[in-house]
Order: structure tokens, then C-alpha cells, then sequence
């Protein structure tokens, strides 16, 4: 019997599987895309050997939280994700997902409400979630995806843009549209209940909709009401939503804003502890930065958003109005000089600014300052305010996972312009220089595993996440003694060191922070 001839062989690495168990030293090889054997593979035919000894052989990261939906079709090649090792994203995160609609009219005011995700070349020419996923296929990005379908399509689609709730017929024609993108290959649903109008969603409503995506045994992610001085009743009504509903649940980039809240994710994590105790299939994500990125319309009170951006618009010309909602801004947990603005389309100049540097600039109080802004637009946004020490336990915790809360861009700045958050760049090398290398807070094996298989498992994910034989060839190799984040906040585009090796479905994707161009990705369905 003739022996079989891989494609690939990696030779004397150490191998961490992505299961958590203690890594090991071994060969990885893959033929047609998959992994074919693990051992000795010294004297096994290849058509490429490659030495990696020293280095750490992983599955590839597998982004449990990402935005890339619109920008993986206008940059394919998914750059700022392939460079630091992701080949899978999850994407259509916090709502924002990019259907299910249920016309093109509500595709346009969905769009309307996503500045922050949006890569404004893209043609929206889909309505539902198999059109979508179609899109993606023929884009043949370098990652994949795996999309939710996003609560703030459906409310569009079903109520519109207003603060009300969904009558009977609306609230079922939200969920037949949820029915019918998870029968298209969504892998879950995703909520963000900070941003209008899904924010205007009351309990009943999204259990409705949480039962049917425990009907397909599908994900519930959730961006929650609150990360700020209501942090613990916002985890509590997830949890009774999703205990209500018995599905899984998945809470996003766990977190407490502004100094006065520091250590509410001990009570928040207390809380998911007893869920998990009671039976819940709960676990939360985080992302290793102590800044967050939106739009700046979030430091708005909900309700001045009714009917969307134009709703503000007109209640900010109403002078009563106007300082009713400078009085509900006074109370925020993150202050004007912890607030930088990202990007700012009709202004590029003003990128890497705090509000608080321009209010002393322009001699305005800062919620004129603000009120300005959004009178152009909606602009993006850094929030700062958080604490090391949260970001920790968090990091630590056995129900927690890593996901980038990303997004897919060109290091050139096309099609996403500005200074985009450097965990677009760099969330996954800062977690294993910062937090595996300099502080030994996570072995690697439970870095990698909390990277890959955990990730995977939650998505249902089923041939990727682990390296062993019949799984996708998505591998990383990684130097552990260098690998850095290069990525800061004012400069936010450069590619992480240490990265050596990625490969996607067995081709090499990039190799030492540059992509090669060969793209062998797509949309990956559920099951």
C-alpha cells in the first residue's frame, strides 16, 4: 500500500491542540485542507517541510465576537484578522447584524444605524441570511464567517425605527424572519440592547424571540442594556431570558465602565456562577483592552433616539429638549476626557481627539461639543474607564472566552478610514504578549483553548477549533519568546510581530504580519 503524501508538514513544534490539555512536541500535517496526522512524521512524504521547532502550533483563532460582515466583502483578503491568526469570526454581533430584512426598505434603515460596522462600498443587495451567506462565498475571503442574524434587522423590518413594542403580528413576523435565517445557516441570534431601537425591546419580546433559537439549539449573544452603573440588573435580565427560554446563552465583552463601577464584574460573574449552577448553558467573552469602541451617539439617553438619528436631530433643535438631554448626560460613568473620537468622516482632523481636548479648544461646554458632532453625523468613538484588575478576573474566569469585538480591515485605511480601535490589529498577539509571556496570568494551553475550541464549541463550530485528524487545516504558528501587539490607539493599523504562520483550510494565509493573498475562506453554516 503506497504511503499517503501530505501537502504540508510542520516539523518539532509544540503542539497546543486547542482542547487545554498540556502541550506537547509533534509534527502537524494536512492534506486537501485537512489535518491528516499528528506524531512522527519525520520521514512522511510532503510537498512542503517546514522546521518549527521552538515555535507554538495552534488551531487557528477562532473570534467569537466579531463586526466584520460588510468588510470582508469590500476586503477580502480580511487582513487585520488573518495577521494575528484568526481564520473564523463570528460576526454580526451586538444587533448589528446585516440580516435578516424583510424588504430593501429596511435594509437602507438598518444600515442607517451601523456607521460603526459599515464599509460603505459594499453593495447591500441581499434580504435574507442566505443571500448574505451566498455574498460571502463569492467574496472567497481568507476567514470565515459565521454570521447571527441580528435583532436590529428584525425590529426594523417588523416595528421600524420607534420606541414602541412589537404588536402580535409584528412580534411574530420577527420571529418567523429568526426561524427563517436559522434554518438559513445563522448560528445564532445576537441582541444590542444599547442601541436603539433594539434597546427599545422589552423582556417578553426577546424571550419570544430567544425560544426560537432554543428550537435550533442556535446561540444567544448578547451586548446587554448596561456595562455601567446598572451592570448587574442588565446581567440579570439575560439570564432570565435565556433560563426563561432554555437556550444558550453567550454575553458579550463582559465589562464595568467608569471608575465608580469597578469591581461590579465580581457580582456580575457571581451571578453567572449561579445560573451555570442552576443549569444554564451561560458564558461571557472579553477582549484585552481596557477602552471600548461605538458610536458616539451611546452617550445619548436612549429615548433621544427614538425614530433614529433624525428623532435626535430634531429633539437637539428643541432648546427644552436639548437640555434634557445635556442633564441625562451629566450622569455618565466615563468622563468627557476618557472619550476619543475615532473617526469622524466630514472631519478627518479631529480623529484621536478627546471631547473634553475640544471643548477647552472651542471654548464650549462638552455636550455642545457633542451636539455638533452628531448634528454631521454619527461619529466613532473610544471610551476608556475601565479597570486592570476587572479585565483579569474576567480573563480568568472558567466561562469566559476571547473574542476581538473587531473587524476585518486594510491596513491602508480603505473602506474604514480613521483611527479603528487596535484590537482590529492586535487583540490576539497583546493576549499572549501581556497576559501568557509577561504576567503568566494564562498558560498557554488555556490562552489557546479560550481562543479556539471554546470559541468553536459555543458556534457548534464542529471541524475547526482542534487540531486533530479530519479538521480543517486552519493552523497558526506562533513565536512565543516575540510575539507583540505592534497596534496603540493613535496608531492603530500596524500588523503584531511574533504571528509567524497562518494557514487557512491548508494554505498559507501570512506569514511574519503580511497576507499572501490566497484566500480559501467562506460562510460556514450551522448544521
Amino acid at each position: 500500500m503506497t504511503a499517503q503524501v501530505l501537502d504540508t508538514v510542520l516539523l518539532g513544534g509544540d503542539v497546543v491542540d486547542g482542547s487545554g490539555r498540556p502541550g506537547r512536541r509533534a509534527d502537524v500535517g494536512w492534506r486537501h485542507g485537512r489535518i491528516a496526522a499528528i506524531g512522527d512524521l519525520a520521514t512522511t512524504e510532503a510537498g512542503e517541510r517546514v522546521d518549527v521547532t521552538g515555535r507554538v502550533v495552534c488551531p487557528g483563532f477562532v473570534d467569537i465576537h466579531g463586526h466584520s460582515d460588510l468588510t470582508v466583502l469590500h476586503h477580502p483578503a480580511s487582513t487585520s484578522k488573518i495577521v494575528q491568526g484568526v481564520t473564523t469570526e463570528v460576526s454580526g454581533n451586538c444587533g448589528l447584524g446585516v440580516g435578516p430584512v424583510g424588504a430593501p426598505a429596511a435594509a437602507s434603515s438598518t444600515r442607517s444605524l451601523m456607521t460603526i460596522v459599515d464599509a460603505p462600498g459594499v453593495v447591500w443587495s441581499w434580504t435574507g441570511m442566505a443571500g448574505y451567506l451566498a455574498r460571502v462565498d463569492e467574496a472567497r475571503p481568507a476567514m470565515s464567517i459565521a454570521a447571527l442574524a441580528g435583532h436590529l434587522p428584525i425590529r426594523v423590518s417588523a416595528v421600524g425605527l420607534l420606541e414602541r413594542p412589537p404588536t402580535d403580528d409584528e412580534l411574530a413576523e420577527m420571529a418567523r424572519l429568526l426561524d427563517q435565517a436559522l434554518r438559513d445557516g445563522a448560528v445564532g441570534l445576537s441582541l444590542g440592547l444599547m442601541y436603539p431601537p433594539s434597546a427599545y425591546a422589552a423582556e417578553e419580546e426577546l424571550v419570544a424571540l430567544a425560544r426560537v433559537v432554543a428550537q435550533h439549539d442556535a446561540l444567544l449573544s448578547v451586548h446587554m442594556r448596561d456595562y455601567g452603573d446598572h451592570l448587574t440588573a442588565a446581567v440579570g435580565e439575560v439570564l432570565r431570558v435565556a433560563e426563561r427560554a432554555g437556550c444558550r446563552l453567550q454575553i458579550s465583552h463582559l465589562a464595568a465602565v467608569g471608575r465608580r463601577n469597578w469591581g461590579a464584574v465580581h457580582d456580575a460573574l457571581a451571578q453567572v456562577d449561579e445560573a451555570r449552577d442552576r443549569g444554564a448553558d451561560v458564558m461571557v467573552d472579553i477582549y484585552p483592552y481596557l477602552a471600548g469602541s461605538t458610536n458616539l451617539s451611546q452617550v445619548v439617553p436612549r429615548w433621544a433616539v427614538d425614530g433614529g438619528l433624525e428623532g435626535l436631530r430634531r429633539r437637539l433643535a428643541d432648546p427644552v429638549n436639548r437640555q434634557r438631554i445635556a442633564e441625562a448626560m451629566a450622569s455618565r460613568a466615563v468622563g468627557w476626557d476618557e472619550i476619543m473620537l475615532s473617526d469622524v468622516p466630514w472631519a478627518a482632523e479631529l480623529a484621536g481627539r478627546t471631547v473634553a481636548e475640544l471643548a477647552i479648544e472651542r471654548r464650549q461646554e462638552p455636550t455642545e461639543v457633542v451636539f455638533g458632532l452628531l448634528a454631521g453625523g454619527d461619529p466613532g468613538m473610544v471610551a476608556f474607564g475601565r479597570c486592570e484588575d476587572d479585565l483579569r478576573t474576567v480573563l480568568c474566569h472558567p466561562a469566559s472566552l476571547i473574542g476581538s469585538d473587531g473587524i476585518a480591515v486594510d491596513p491602508g485605511g480603505a473602506g474604514v478610514p480613521g483611527l479603528p480601535h487596535p484590537r482590529y490589529f492586535g487583540a490576539y498577539p497583546g493576549l499572549f504578549e501581556r497576559y501568557v509571556r509577561k504576567e503568566s496570568l494564562l498558560a498557554v494551553e488555556d490562552a489557546v483553548r479560550r481562543c479556539t475550541s471554546g470559541p468553536a464549541d459555543r458556534a457548534r463550530l464542529a471541524d475547526r477549533g482542534r487540531l486533530l485528524p479530519g479538521a480543517r487545516a486552519d493552523v497558526v504558528v506562533l513565536d512565543l519568546d516575540t510575539v507583540a501587539e505592534r497596534s496603540t490607539y493613535l496608531e492603530p493599523r500596524r500588523a503584531p510581530e511574533g504571528v509567524e504562520r497562518v494557514y487557512a483550510g491548508g494554505a498559507l494565509v501570512a506569514a511574519d504580519g503580511v497576507v499572501t493573498g490566497v484566500r480559501t475562506g467562506g460562510a460556514v453554516r450551522k448544521p
